[in-house]
């Protein structure tokens, strides 16, 4: 699984990036998990809470456990 953060402030294109990454997420049959942003600011305030931290630990944990 591949966590990607798509960060541009132009709606359109953000969800544009998005549908492209799916799009190639599926042909190449990889997991994807796509956060769209619209300002860095949110990005880094995403990233400085821990949210994402917690997320990647539980990914690490499952995986863990499926060894």
């Amino acid at each position: 699984m591949l966590n990607i953060a798509i960060c541009d402030d132009d709606d359109l294109i953000a969800h544009q990036m998005e549908s492209v990454l799916h799009n190639i997420s599926d042909e190449e049959n990889v997991k994807i998990d796509t956060d769209v942003f619209y300002s860095g600011n949110n990005l880094v305030r995403e990233i400085s809470s821990g949210k994402k931290k917690q997320k990647m630990k539980m990914y690490m944990q499952r995986m863990h456990n499926n060894i």
